[in-house]
């Protein structure tokens, strides 16, 4: 069953907000390539599109988003943006059809319901959502996942990139706050920790922290 059960915002909603915030934004030709040239320059991306996922997990749809690649991510994530406990870990999202390459039991978990062990050539490759222990709570989806085609064209301009199809994917939140659901949520956690880009419904908003242009 698809998660993308939540509320959703049109364009107009959505740059209204942008608006209001008086935050620095752009609506970029080549979208997915330009969060993907983000991403593999070392900037975690809020990434706020279609509909409000149900249940426990950030599943692409109201998420933060990261390189998978570097050791210090994590401590990125935790300290600066999601301020939370330094031991807390992260997850991939990955084709279904690529998982198996990067993960025992590469099977499909489209919930990030379960944890499999990262391949052991892959754990220092993969440092940012490689548990302590080895393992990962992985996601998983395939071409035809309902709602995931614009989280699909972002990994596979990462893989382009970087090449790894691998992206890290936490809920888009604060320690303490619930996910985001509203533009204007999105909107707010950017202004207030040190995350600096966010790609919402077409555009791409700048954090006061963003400085220049990517």
């Amino acid at each position: 069953e698809r998660p993308d059960l939540g509320p959703a915002y049109d364009d107009r909603a959505v740059r209204a907000a942008i608006e209001a915030s008086g935050l620095r934004f752009r609506r970029p030709r080549r979208f997915a390539s330009e969060v993907a040239k983000i991403l593999a320059g070392g900037e975690p991306v809020g990434w706020f599109q279609g509909r409000l996922e149900f249940g426990p997990r950030a599943l692409g749809f109201r998420s933060i988003l990261a390189d998978p690649r570097p050791g210090w991510m994590k401590d990125r994530l935790n300290r600066d943006i999601k301020r939370r406990e330094p031991f807390r870990p992260y997850a991939p999202v990955v084709p279904r059809a690529e998982a198996s390459r990067f993960f025992e039991n590469g099977f499909a978990s489209p919930h990030m319901s379960f944890v499999t062990a990262v391949r052991p050539q892959y754990r220092a490759l993969l440092p940012a959502i490689t548990h302590v222990d080895g393992t990962a709570r992985l996601q998983t989806f395939d071409d035809d996942t309902p709602g995931i085609a614009a989280l699909r064209e972002v990994i596979a301009a990462f893989d382009r990139r970087a090449g790894m199809p691998v992206l890290l994917n936490t809920s888009f939140n604060i320690a303490g706050e619930p996910i985001v659901c509203a533009p204007a949520d999105a909107l707010s956690v950017l202004a207030r920790t040190d995350l600096r880009h966010l790609a919402i419904g077409p555009y791409l908003v700048d954090g006061p922290g963003a400085g220049g242009a990517p």
